[in-house]
């Protein structure tokens, strides 16, 4: 429970941290335009949802781990799938970065500040994502060999 509590504290200061950088510590409303609607999320409502999108990640992780330790044959399918899905995430990282790009040189003035908290998203995502392919190509490895 100890351990539970402080990775939950962790999660909920970097949410904190992630969001005060984004919207330089004022906790102003954060503004996401995405094709064409415009999204207003509150700080707190902010800082609850990566809090909630870092702790799924973890226990997402842990959860494909003890799965794929029982079934061996799991981990071949969750390599092939993560793969599929990292390139859509690669994807959506790149789009977010060529609209904050194409954002600063039509509006020099203005500061899209969303589009920053998207890409850092998209990454974590990516990184957490590669995280768990590595693992399972260990287990695949582990499962040639044993037979």
């Amino acid at each position: 429970m100890k351990k539970e509590l402080i990775w939950w504290t962790a999660f909920g200061l970097f949410s904190t941290l992630i969001i005060g950088t984004v919207t330089s510590f004022k906790f102003s409303k954060l503004d996401i335009q995405v094709h064409d609607t415009y999204y207003v999320f509150e700080p707190f409502d902010s800082i609850k949802l990566l809090t909630i999108i870092f702790g799924v990640g973890r226990y997402s992780y842990l959860l494909t781990d003890m799965i794929t330790d029982k079934y061996k044959i799991l981990a071949l399918f969750i390599s092939i799938i993560n793969a599929i899905v990292a390139l859509f995430t690669l994807m959506g990282t790149y789009l977010s970065i060529e609209t904050i790009m194409s954002f600063k040189k039509m509006y020099p003035d203005n500061y899209f500040s969303g589009h920053y908290l998207l890409v850092g998203i998209f990454l974590g995502l990516l990184t957490m994502q590669i995280i768990v392919e590595v693992k399972m190509i260990k287990k695949l490895r582990g499962l040639w060999t044993n037979t």
